[in-house]
């Protein structure tokens, strides 16, 4: 089976050192299927509701093979929405434990900090910068915690979507190997718990 392409040609363009171009345009289909663009944002929040257009945008997104041949990656939107459950998720186990995240670690953390500085410095003879030396010290904020939570169950998600769409040969897009996924783990919950 080919390589999947890479998620988006943004991607593929900062990786490059290039820029990236991105095109906004309402729910129509035109910047998904044939504007020269590296990613395409389908407006429709600041405008009235307009059906018309929301169909017209679904019914042109179905031509996959177009899209496909071009190198599009089409997220499906299950995983994309995923984000902000996830982090909703975070901040719950957060205000149940009424402990923040990292509290716990802190403390290690700034000693292994300082630890790192005392060696880094002795090795090569000279004191480091002091913002260096308090970013490294301080370690990461709680923020930081909930981005790195976030990004490992995101990417954790798209890792088991995609090698599901490469491993499958009926699986021909990543929105169908998002729905196995998701079905797949039903399926074994109902049958760890014995329930259906």
């Amino acid at each position: 089976m080919a390589e999947l392409p890479r998620l988006n040609g943004i991607i593929k363009a900062l990786e490059e050192g290039s820029v990236a171009f991105v095109g906004s345009a309402p729910a129509d289909g035109a910047a998904g299927t044939s504007a020269p663009y590296d990613g395409a944002l389908f407006e429709m929040e600041h405008g009235p509701y307009d059906i018309r257009a929301l169909q017209e945008g679904l019914l042109s997104m179905l031509d996959r093979r177009q899209i496909a041949q071009r190198g599009i990656a089409v997220l499906p939107d299950a995983y994309l929405n995923s984000g902000g459950v996830a982090v909703s998720y975070l901040e719950w186990i957060k205000n149940l434990s009424h402990i923040h995240f990292g509290a716990m670690e802190r403390r290690l953390e700034e000693i292994r900090g300082h630890e790192l500085v005392r060696l880094v410095e002795a090795a090569v003879g000279r004191d480091l910068p002091e913002s260096l030396t308090r970013k490294i010290m301080t370690g990461a904020d709680e923020i930081d915690r909930v981005r790195s939570g976030l990004q490992d169950t995101m990417s954790v998600a798209y890792a088991r979507i995609r090698e599901r769409r490469l491993v499958t040969d009926e699986i021909d897009d990543l929105r169908t190997a998002a729905y196995v996924v998701a079905l797949e783990k039903i399926v074994r919950f109902y049958r760890e718990t014995g329930g259906y």
